[in-house]
């Protein structure tokens, strides 16, 4: 038994309603979904929500680059892993050995809500990467883990400095967007540091103010 009160009595007609409450509940569930480079990499890692949040603005920004629609690439950046709620993340070494229907988990997660069709052709889009908005979103999706691995690097883990050949690899064959190999070149030359936007942004520390 439910320890929710039940506060209304909802007419028949309310269950299409209840589809889209359980979708709203299962959507937040990202937020404690990890992805599996956490535990291949024994580290506190992007959960499945806090990835699509930075691939978001990522393929807005390679969008605006490319002369694409941000809008577009928003809106697939934030389906493109709605599949891992239901199914899982996969590292490229686990994919080999494992065959996920990710397409049923997306097509399941947003069944019986307005969302269904929308939702499910833009997962199918980006899949397809056959339009410029999909490119910039996968561009996206890989630029977040080198970000990321950039990152735990800087905390001292040892993956990014033993990969560097995978990591010019995917520079080469993997990234689609002229945008998205710039953003990965700048990445990659060490001239920006994962901290300098709080180290060389403005502060009280540089303006005199700090503890007045």
């Amino acid at each position: 038994m439910s320890a929710q009160p039940q506060l209304l009595d909802l007419p028949p007609e309310s269950k299409n309603m209840a589809s889209i409450v359980r979708f709203a509940y299962e959507i937040g569930a990202a937020r404690h979904k990890p992805r599996s480079w956490q535990y291949n990499l024994n580290e506190n890692m992007a959960n499945v929500a806090e990835h699509c949040y930075r691939v978001t603005f990522l393929a807005m920004l390679i969008a605006m680059m490319e002369g694409a629609d941000p809008s577009k690439a928003a809106v697939i950046a934030m389906v493109h892993d709605t599949d891992e709620i239901r199914a899982m993340d996969l590292t490229p070494y686990q994919k080999p050995y494992m065959t996920l229907n990710n397409e049923k988990a997306v097509q399941d997660t947003f069944q019986g809500t307005p969302l269904a069709d929308f939702c499910l052709a833009l997962f199918k889009e980006y899949k397809a990467k056959e339009t410029v908005e999909s490119l910039c979103v996968k561009d996206a999706d890989i630029l977040d883990a080198v970000l990321e691995l950039t990152e735990i690097a800087e905390r001292g883990n040892k993956y990014l400095e033993k990969v560097q050949a995978d990591m010019m690899s995917i520079r080469r064959n993997s990234l689609r967007t002229e945008s998205g190999r710039n953003i990965f070149d700048m990445i990659a030359s060490g001239t920006v540091g994962p901290w300098d936007w709080f180290l060389k942004g403005p502060s009280t520390f540089k303006d005199g103010t700090y503890g007045k």
